[in-house]
């Protein structure tokens, strides 16, 4: 009897286990069936990193409800305010690594459907309320009912509400496009999950209806949707909400830049063709002058040229920047069921999507300093190579607080060595003369009159003519008792500003004193 198992070559093609088989296949299966036939075959390969077995992975989904918000939702036959619903539903599907039993049966794709009814609120519509959720999802995407009948059986890698494993697992987000529902890119999320993450998704909605439109209101919403996921996460044991990594397709790519301004916790972004590459003008009045608070790694693969995107990338001047232009994509081939509507898969577009998919694990593990970590950079330049993609990277420039951290760090060993080192690695680096003024005098008020002194110096050298920089270097100086030095540095302020009496007096009184 022919064995059942199936395997994936290195160019991802399928190579069942016996001649017989092959033949059976070729005559036998359509382009559908071949491709429902291949991914049901994913499930069955044991991946590897660094020598390193991946986990199994559970799914389960869930609604919460967030009372501190209201949807206001109008009962569409009444046209009344229904009083019930003065909260927001927010409709999950999570992926975590978990224990697999006998009894534990993999999740297939019509699991998924249940999620879109759980998004509505009862008595939102009478007459959508009678109408089954797989119907929904069909009528959205016009399937035909034989591809339909096809695609609810198709298995994926994941088991239905297994049990999780008892460690904790770090925190990834993943952020739909517009309207998109939580599934929408499982593949993606169940090869995260693999790694050792809880992938958590939700349904992405408006305010006042179901559908979401490109408003601030209803970003506003898909933002706190994301803090309001997160706080709920304190209520799982398995999930380490200490380092957040968000993932976001389309409109998503630009409500995780959003959150991560607001949002601290957020520890690295992906964004997969985001909508603030494709349109900056139209997102600048909300965000464009916040970019440089995004001082984690970023991720960004796109479609669009470098170019175009190098605006709003060097505005996040803080955050190690990577960006990818893929050659062969759409914009909705960045997520996974695109190809599971497809009745005539396009094999090429589907492994390049697999491949980035990888990348995008390699860099979630770089980032979050993953046991696994390694190979990200790796990829990135064979798949460069290959001309799947384009690929840069614009390292983040230090801030002011991260040369103090420097300076701090090496015990305030040479300063000035520092700031040359730092320029160096960074050309652009600059640091503001009122920041070091400002340092200085806290560091004299504090008595550190030596170190306060290296920053005035530093002072007095990036800005020669800052009379101020003088003042607290000889103010400091003075505090040390050392006069003599004191009256060198306010002569060096006089050749600068011959006409300045403050400066004048201040020697006079110096020099008589010191004559007497």
């Amino acid at each position: 009897m022919c064995p059942k198992e199936m395997c994936f070559n290195a160019e991802l093609s399928i190579v069942p286990n016996c001649k017989k088989h092959t033949a059976m296949i070729k005559l036998q299966m359509n382009k559908l069936g071949l491709f429902i036939l291949m991914l049901l075959a994913i499930p069955q390969i044991t991946v590897c990193q660094n020598g390193e077995k991946e986990y199994n992975i559970g799914y389960k989904s869930n609604v919460y409800r967030d009372y501190s918000r209201d949807d206001n939702l109008l009962n569409k036959e009444q046209n009344l305010r229904n009083s019930i619903n003065n909260y927001r539903v927010v409709t999950i599907s999570m992926w975590y690594p978990s224990n697999i039993t006998e009894s534990d049966e993999k999740v297939k794709f019509g699991n998924f459907l249940p999620t879109i009814e759980l998004n509505e609120k009862k008595d939102y519509n009478v007459k959508d309320s009678i109408i089954s959720p797989a119907d929904k999802f069909a009528d959205y995407y016009n399937i035909s009912k034989a591809h339909f009948s096809s695609l609810i059986n198709y298995t994926t890698q994941s088991y239905l509400n297994s049990k999780h494993l008892d460690e904790k697992y770090p925190l990834v987000i993943y952020i739909p496009g517009m309207n998109g529902f939580s599934f929408e890119n499982h593949m993606l999320c169940e090869e995260i999950a693999k790694q050792g993450y809880v992938v958590i998704s939700f349904n992405s909605k408006g305010s006042d209806k179901r559908w979401m439109e490109p408003n601030t209101i209803d970003y506003e919403n898909q933002i706190r949707d994301v803090q309001f996921l997160i706080a709920e996460t304190n209520n799982l044991s398995f999930v380490d909400n200490s380092k957040i990594c968000l993932v976001g397709h389309s409109i998503g790519g630009y409500v995780n830049i959003l959150t991560k301004i607001r949002d601290n916790r957020i520890s690295s972004l992906v964004s997969l063709d985001g909508s603030i590459v494709h349109d900056l003008n139209r997102y600048k009045e909300f965000v464009y002058n916040d970019l440089n608070k995004v001082n984690c790694p970023v991720l960004s693969i796109s479609t669009q040229d470098f170019n175009k995107a190098r605006i709003y990338l060097d505005s996040m001047s803080h955050a190690d920047r990577y960006y990818c232009k893929t050659l062969t994509f759409n914009h909705k081939d960045f997520k996974s069921i695109t190809y599971l509507l497809q009745t005539s898969v396009d094999s090429v577009k589907f492994k390049a999507y697999q491949k980035l998919n990888n990348l995008i694990v390699l860099f979630i593990n770089k980032v979050n300093n993953n046991k696994k970590q390694g190979g990200f950079d790796e990829l990135s330049n064979n798949l460069s190579n290959s001309g799947l993609v384009t690929t840069s990277y614009l390292p983040s420039i230090p801030d002011f607080s991260d040369f103090k951290f420097m300076v701090y760090n090496a015990n305030f060993d040479n300063m000035i060595r520092v700031y040359k080192n730092t320029v160096k690695q960074h050309p652009s680096f600059e640091l503001s003369k009122n920041e070091l003024y400002d340092w200085g005098n806290s560091l004299r008020y504090y008595g550190y009159f030596s170190q306060a002194i290296q920053v005035y110096q530093l002072l007095i050298d990036l800005y020669p003519d800052y009379i101020s920089g003088y003042n607290g270097m000889a103010r400091t100086l003075l505090l040390q008792d050392d006069n003599k030095e004191a009256i060198k540095v306010y002569k060096l302020a006089l050749k600068i500003d011959p006409n300045n009496e403050s400066i004048k007096r201040k020697l006079n009184k110096m020099t008589t004193e010191k004559s007497n």
